[in-house]
């Protein structure tokens, strides 16, 4: 069975490097406190509603699919039998 992984990440490095072709990238715009945030106690001191909590930035975004191990194993003694 094949397994689908989706990485979404703030940089390249985090992508395995087989991979990194096929991703894409978006911007995130300025993230802010919210009234929300002051509710629930996670507002930083010193912050108010409005301030930015993380400023913008790119993130990077890929999926693929990976064959199972025993998969590729088999696949690979078939084409082995094939070839003799």
């Amino acid at each position: 069975m094949a397994e689908t992984t989706t990485i979404d990440t703030h940089t390249l490095e985090l992508i395995p490097e087989e991979h990194r072709a096929n991703a894409t990238s978006y911007e995130v715009p300025d993230a802010l406190w919210t009234q929300k945030d002051v509710d629930w106690g996670k507002i930083k001191e010193g912050k108010k509603v409005g301030d930015v909590r993380e400023p913008a930035h790119t993130r990077y975004t890929v999926t693929y699919t990976e064959k199972d191990p025993e998969l590729v194993a088999l696949e690979k003694r078939i084409a082995d039998l094939e070839a003799k």
